[in-house]
């Protein structure tokens, strides 16, 4: 995996999690079918495309398995906002919920397979914690923003 591609990828997850955020506040659009589905999201492209060469490191498939596992509770969280479950949708996305839970296990597995990568081939990339606090500010944010605790 390219490096930057790496961190672009990060930095796509935590925009995500935003619009989503922002989708349940109704304070922004819906997300895109294409952002909705595992297969057709930045990450997932990526997954499906350029990320195959690394098939043989086990830290790649449970980055496929995490980022399906994200999916599947984001378009749950979707739909519940569609039906204005709003309430609902947001102990989806507290810190203690499973959303909250599969995200920071997606970021873990981006870092691992990273960490995998580095040791075949060095140099270490300083941002890996960085994109952990940077998802978290996003999320904490949009809370405070919203008055959610």
């Amino acid at each position: 995996m390219e490096r930057a591609s790496l961190a672009e990828a990060m930095d796509a997850h935590a925009q995500w999690v935003s619009v989503l955020i922002k989708y349940v506040a109704r304070e922004g659009p819906r997300p895109a079918e294409e952002q909705l589905d595992e297969r057709t999201c930045e990450i997932g492209r990526w997954i499906r495309g350029d990320g195959r060469r690394h098939g043989g490191i086990d830290d790649y498939h449970r980055l496929e398995r995490v980022h399906t596992a994200f999916h599947v509770q984001a378009r749950e969280i979707v739909a519940l906002a569609d039906c204005g479950a709003t309430g609902e949708a947001f102990g989806r996305l507290r810190p203690e919920g499973a959303f909250a839970r599969l995200s920071l296990d997606l970021i873990l597995a981006f870092d691992d397979l990273e960490a995998a990568l580095r040791r075949r081939t060095p140099p270490a990339v300083p941002w890996a914690g960085q994109q952990r606090t940077t998802l978290r500010r996003v999320m904490e944010s949009a809370f405070d923003r919203l008055g959610v605790h």
